[in-house]
Formats: C-alpha cells, structure tokens, sequence
C-alpha cells in the first residue's frame, strides 16, 4: 500500500481496533523558519505494553514525510525518525525505517497486535 494521509488514519483505525488508545492528534500548520509545512500526528497507546506516535510532514510542494516515535516498547524507546514506508496486518504492523538500494533489504520494527499464546 502506498504511504498517504488516508493509509496513516486507517494504520491508526487498525491499532484502535487492536486495543490502541488514540489520546492525542492534532493538525496544525507549522514552520521551522524558511519552510511551511502541515504536521498531521497521532499518539497511540496500549497500556503499559507500547506507546507511539505517527506523525505525517506535508510540505507546500507536494513532498510527504513521514516519522514515527517509539515512547514505549517495553523496555525499547527511540527519538522520532523518519519511514521508508509501513504496512499492516490482521496480527501486526511493520514499520520500515530504511531499505537498501542494493539488496532491497531494510531495517524494521514490527508492532504484534496479539499478544503471545
């Protein structure tokens, strides 16, 4: 699925029906000085288990960026960092951070939506 506006609300409709919190989204108009930009971003929450934030960057040009958080992963957090891409399933999703030009291999993060039998 290509990455858009549309596809990060139904990724954060799919983390609600598994059990996800949604306690914060905002869309705001932004600027860092020189450039505009629309900040479109969704916390997300499960108990104690894990804590993110989705963020989409939409640039007067066209260009999207997108950027996930980790606050909480267990024992596992990480500064916002910009995606390559991401895709959901029944039982998880996979957030792609980057992807090799050569090989096509990436580094992920994979977020099971069902917990372990």
């Amino acid at each position: 699925m290509k990455m858009s506006a549309a596809y990060l609300a139904q990724t954060v409709a799919h983390l609600e029906k598994a059990g996800y919190q949604i306690t914060e989204t905002s869309d705001t108009k932004e600027s860092n000085g020189a450039v505009a930009f629309h900040r479109t971003s969704y916390r997300c929450h499960k108990a104690q288990a894990a804590a993110l934030v989705l963020e989409l960057l939409l640039y007067p040009d066209g260009r999207e960026a997108y950027y996930l958080e980790i606050l909480q992963a267990g024992v596992l957090r990480s500064l916002s960092f910009p995606l390559d891409s991401w895709k959901f399933r029944p039982t998880l999703v996979e957030f792609k951070y980057y992807i090799h030009p050569n090989s096509g291999l990436g580094l992920s993060f994979i977020l099971d939506l069902k917990p372990p039998d």
